[in-house]
């Protein structure tokens, strides 16, 4: 009798337990898709190009450490006008397509490295390292330029050619993909952060939990499950 007493306990307790998971795991996550959908919304507000200036800020911080002067500002007009056509074109779009347009610039300047701009984008992206073409005291871009100018170019000026290309697009593609993944990286954890404070403050304001210190965890749960809830919504929607 006594058995089956704690056994009927202990089958009311469990699914006291996990109904009350279960509404707390609903609760963290309709928290977390509140956040994120605010996040997404500041985000879309004309008057305020969050995301806009942010990946300004970051480009326009990715070509200074890479400048040993200010001639950082003319590969940035460089990279507006081959990569969007303008500067408020370019920052309109994702980081993706921001990479692209950067990309975009790149192989414009390797199919036209004689026109003045083009050849000081690709002098800035090698003064970086400074490669040196076979053991002659002349970098890869003038390199190529005198072996373009050349009228009949033989077969190993053309292998040269083609040489020297493909080493300035792998080591300035290099530069660009490091560029988008410490941008995403970025963007992401300020996502993030922004979703965490937002779920504390709903949860503050409109769940009522006694204890300040359990509010604060189903807050920062709910701003972390946030990217991930938004993602799956994301995937679901089409199937609606």
């Amino acid at each position: 009798m006594e058995l089956e007493t704690i056994s009927a306990a202990l089958n009311q307790n469990a699914g006291a337990y996990v109904e009350f998971l279960i509404k707390s795991l609903a609760g963290i996550a309709l928290v977390g898709t509140l956040s994120m959908a605010l996040v997404q919304a500041f985000k879309g507000i004309p008057f305020l190009p969050f995301r806009e200036k942010f990946f300004q800020q970051r480009t326009e911080k990715f070509l200074r450490d890479l400048s040993k002067d200010n001639s950082w500002h003319e590969i940035e007009e460089v990279i507006y006008r081959y990569g969007a056509g303008s500067k408020k074109a370019f920052y309109k779009q994702s980081l993706e397509e921001i990479a692209q347009g950067m990309v975009a610039a790149k192989n414009i300047a390797l199919a036209r490295p004689s026109k003045a701009e083009l050849t000081n984008f690709l002098r800035f992206f090698e003064d970086v390292g400074r490669p040196k073409y076979n053991s002659e005291e002349c970098s890869l871009v003038t390199a190529l330029l005198e072996l373009i100018a050349i009228s009949e170019p033989s077969h190993e000026q053309k292998e040269n050619i083609k040489s020297i290309n493909s080493y300035l697009s792998l080591m300035i593609g290099g530069y660009i993909d490091g560029f988008k993944v410490t941008v995403n990286q970025r963007w992401t954890f300020w996502q993030q952060f922004a979703a965490i404070v937002l779920s504390v403050c709903f949860v503050l304001m409109w769940v009522p939990i006694e204890e300040p210190l359990f509010q604060l965890i189903y807050g920062i749960l709910g701003g972390m499950l946030a990217p991930f809830v938004h993602d799956l919504i994301k995937k679901l929607k089409p199937l609606i």
